[in-house]
């Protein structure tokens, strides 16, 4: 008795295997990956990243400044106002659990 499908699993199990391992360990993100369009337009108005940097009115130069502005209280509340989330920290989460979920379903059939 075949058992139809069954190939199609187990293809799919060694896929998300595969995929699991590689996720394994630290990883470090651009803002893009973190952050992609789509995840801007789902859970804001607006529809990058490097947008809602430019909206928030805050001295974004340098690399530096970003990352002196993302641990501020300002930042944090302007997140709170402008997104989906309670603030910056939650974004982050969201933007990481998403990330992981789609490089561990990437290539399943």
């Amino acid at each position: 008795m075949k058992v139809d499908g069954l190939s199609k699993v187990m293809g799919n199990l060694r896929t998300l295997q595969r995929n699991a391992k590689a996720l394994d360990g630290e990883h470090r993100l651009s803002f893009r990956e973190l952050f992609p369009d789509r995840f801007m337009t789902c859970h804001s108005d607006f529809r990058s990243m490097q947008e809602m940097l430019d909206a928030s009115g805050m001295d974004c130069g340098t690399e530096e400044e970003i990352k002196a502005i993302l641990r501020g209280q300002e930042w944090n509340n302007f997140v709170a106002r402008q997104t989906t989330f309670a603030g910056w920290e939650e974004m982050k989460r969201q933007g990481s659990a998403e990330w992981a979920r789609e490089r561990l379903h990437r290539g399943l059939r």
